[in-house]
């Protein structure tokens, strides 16, 4: 494993960190936002603001894992369909449902509820990814995640269980 490479591997105990951050920023953005705007607009802004924080990386999971699970097709041409870089109809409607979601889940929620939910959506995400690291096998050796499944971080993952 190249110096990179454990850079990486070392970084999965500062995922539940950069969740903090985020969830400060985006609930601190709300709390700006709904002083302003109309629950719709902020509700809008805000999914809007975490998909760029993430550079969509996670929707694109998403979307890839729907186009796999959803084909019915056997293991190996599901990983292959996950792999491809184009998007499929399963893709579009789960990324779709999901921000339709959000946007109303958040459009419906009163400034504080708003905050501590938008607070946590980015800490639950990442600790929940850290906990997956340490307890689940990764499917595709070679994968983009591989390289933070190198060591299983259990000690992190009891951190994660605490948010």
């Amino acid at each position: 494993m190249g110096t990179c490479e454990e850079e990486l591997a070392g970084s999965v105990p500062f995922f539940i960190v950069v969740g903090v951050l985020t969830g400060f920023a985006a609930a601190s953005t709300a709390w700006l936002l709904s002083l302003f705007a109309p629950p719709l607009v902020t509700g809008a802004i805000i999914v809007i603001i975490l998909l760029a924080v993430s550079g969509c990386l996670h929707m694109d999971g998403l979307t890839d894992t729907a186009d796999g699970f959803l084909s019915s097709r056997p293991k190996d041409r599901i990983l292959e369909i996950m792999k491809d870089s184009h998007i499929g109809a399963m893709g579009v409607i789960a990324a779709l449902g999901v921000i339709l979601l959000k946007f109303s889940s958040l459009s419906s929620l009163q400034r504080v509820e708003l905050c501590s939910v938008v607070f946590l959506m980015p800490v639950a995400g990442r600790s929940a990814i850290v906990i997956q690291i340490a307890v689940l096998p990764y499917v595709r050796p070679g994968g983009l995640g591989s390289v933070f499944c190198r060591t299983r971080p259990y000690f992190s993952a009891v951190l994660a269980r605490l948010f």
